[in-house]
């Protein structure tokens, strides 16, 4: 299982979170995008970014929560990026936007809300390289998992033998639930505050591998 950071949520000002997060062994850093017309919430442009992330060595895992994903595409294909993901619910035209981001060698995710059902996105799992199932309301970090949101899991799980993508969720994840998280077949997780609200982010990365193991 893959382990995404983000950095939303945390003690430290975001470039010092970030810099930590980047001497830890997790696959990715999570890079949450608001625009407070999706969420309520608004945090970084593109230029913030560039500064924030500007001597980072790992890829990067965006997650897209605005209202109009695709003007921020040309830009963020400057970065050092393995996925773009955006919102089921942000867009009239996904497949659209699946393939403009893929016209930049970037992998692409679909997000869903968790009152989004998998029947809605059916018919784009087969253009998609991840879903992302959100375990909370997307835009604020420090939230509880949903349990209910496991079942969705369930339900991709038994697609992934037709089509090629890789499953993934996001937000509420600690070392109490992880144990259930990884047993319902997840590929990737995005975690926030668990590891970022420490003073130890590899200690706390850690200890969610310790129980997957």
């Amino acid at each position: 299982m893959k382990i995404s950071v983000s950095f939303m949520k945390s003690l430290l000002s975001c470039k010092e979170a970030v810099k930590k997060i980047d001497a830890t062994d997790c696959d990715y850093i999570h890079v949450d995008i608001m625009d407070a017309k999706f969420t309520k919430e608004k945090n970084y442009t593109i230029g913030e970014l560039k500064s924030i992330l500007s001597n980072t060595t790992k890829k990067l895992d965006v997650h897209l929560m605005v209202k109009n994903p695709q003007k921020y595409i040309n830009d963020l294909a400057t970065f050092n990026i393995e996925y773009i993901t955006f919102h089921y619910e942000s867009v009239s035209n996904p497949l659209e936007l699946i393939n403009y981001i893929k016209n930049f060698g970037i992998k692409v995710g679909l997000a869903i809300k968790p009152k989004t059902k998998i029947k809605k996105i059916r018919e784009l799992i087969p253009y998609l390289d991840l879903i992302v199932v959100m375990g909370v309301e997307p835009g604020k970090g420090g939230q509880a998992l949903i349990p209910k949101q496991l079942d969705k899991i369930n339900e991709l799980e038994s697609l992934k033998f037709t089509y090629n993508f890789k499953i993934a969720l996001d937000g509420g994840i600690n070392e109490e639930n992880i144990v259930d998280v990884a047993a319902r077949g997840v590929d990737m997780i995005m975690v926030g505050s668990f590891i970022t609200m420490s003073d130890n982010y590899q200690e706390q990365i850690n200890k969610l591998k310790n129980k997957i193991v």
